[in-house]
């Protein structure tokens, strides 16, 4: 939920202005959304060893991927959000990284078979909406 919340508020700022107030009301409904109270999408996930370990692969794909546009390297959050977005899509048919960096989702579009699928949401549109 961290890495949407990011990429929630770096739209946010530059469709609507630093309205802290309208954007406060924002993150509520998307939290009331995603929350036990209605869908339960967002659940605690543990991290562990195995996550620890899968992070190696995000970070070996990402020094093999070429950078475009002053990327910089992924960073240790992005790689264990990728890696236990890698563990969840062993025991759930759809999940999916939301960011809003371009490279992240570059990494998990890099190998389809080994990463969750990726929206960048100031590129990708979401699919399903």
């Amino acid at each position: 939920m961290a890495e949407s919340s990011r990429a929630f508020s770096r739209v946010f700022v530059k469709v609507n202005g630093d309205g802290e107030g309208e954007y406060r009301r924002h993150v509520e409904a998307l939290l009331d959304l995603v929350s036990s109270k209605r869908r339960n999408v967002v659940k605690t996930y543990e991290l562990r060893r195995e996550h620890l370990v899968d992070v190696e692969d995000v970070f070996l794909a990402d020094q093999r991927l070429p950078r475009r546009d002053n990327e910089k390297p992924l960073s240790g959050l992005d790689g264990l959000v990728i890696a236990m977005g890698r563990t969840l899509m062993k025991v759930h048919p759809r999940v999916c990284v939301v960011t809003a960096e371009k490279r992240m989702a570059r990494v998990c579009q890099s190998d389809p078979e080994a990463f969750p699928p990726a929206v960048c949401i100031i590129r990708d549109d979401i699919p399903g909406l």
